[in-house]
This record gives C-alpha cells, structure tokens and sequence, in this order.
C-alpha cells in the first residue's frame, strides 16, 4: 500500500482526475457503495448512511486506490473496476432503453413541455432564454452569500 494514499499530489499535466460528487475535491481513494456502485471519496463515503446520487441505504463500502482507477458510467455514475464492465453496463443500458422506446413507455413529468419547446425552437421559433430570477425570499442570504463547502454560511467582504 502507497504511503501517500490520500495525501495531496501534484497531478500529471495532461491526466485526467475523477472529483468527489459529495465534497468536490480530487479522489485520492475512492469509496464505491454498494449495492448502488457509486463512488466518492474515501471519507465522505463512510460519513454517509444513504447514497448522495440514488438516495440506496449502504451496505457495504469497498476501499478502491485512485491508481487502479475505475471507469465511472456516464448515464447511471455507477462505477466499474475494468473497462469491459463498463462496456457491457452500457450495452445493457442501451438494450434496456431501446426496450423502453418501442414498449412505449410513459414520458418522465416535464419531458412533453420541454419536447413542445425543442419542436417551437426547431420549427424557427430560435431559442429563447429564461425569465429572470424574481427577488430573493425574505431572509434568504445577500448576493454572492449563501452556503459554502461544509454547511458554512460564506459572507460576502
């Protein structure tokens, strides 16, 4: 085992470095969930009973250096150990949605306005930006205030 697992490191120009979707900082160790297979930081996965991304109970926590790498799914975020799994996850989930499709399956809430607007957009009538945000609630922190990393209240200077 490296002793600098989970001390900071310069990175490799050019080398590519997964973020913790919990604390937002580079994964020295990753912690993959089961039976969910998401993966975070060491740390913050054993802080949290409950997965941040599909809200599963954990089970289990399996301890996963950063140089053996996992391959990280870009439709689920379930983490893999090799490339093949990843591969093989993907070509289930296309079977599966493809499945979907041709069952026709309900739309999720929400998808027919935003496919009205798609088809509004595409028929020439462009694209067109939201309105803008109406006045804070009262109460709610001044501009550029808010919540920081960790549940701090940031003041603005």
């Amino acid at each position: 085992m490296s002793s600098q697992a989970g001390q900071l490191q310069a990175r490799q120009r050019g080398r590519r470095a997964h973020l913790c979707a919990a604390c937002d900082f580079p994964v020295a160790v990753y912690g993959r969930c089961a039976p969910c297979l998401h993966a975070y930081c060491l740390a913050c996965a054993a802080a949290m009973p409950a997965c941040l991304i599909c809200r599963a109970l954990i089970t289990k926590l399996e301890r996963i250096p950063a140089a053996n790498g996992l391959f990280i799914s870009p439709l689920t975020l379930q983490a893999f150990r090799t490339e093949a799994d990843l591969a093989k996850h993907c070509r289930d989930m296309g079977e599966t949605l493809e499945a979907l499709m041709a069952a026709g399956a309900a739309p999720q809430p929400g998808y027919a306005a935003g496919q009205q607007q798609a088809q509004a957009a595409a028929a020439g009538g462009g694209w067109k930006p939201p309105p803008p945000p109406g006045p804070p609630p009262p109460g709610a922190p001044a501009a550029h205030g808010g919540y920081g990393r960790h549940g701090q209240v940031m003041v603005p200077r």
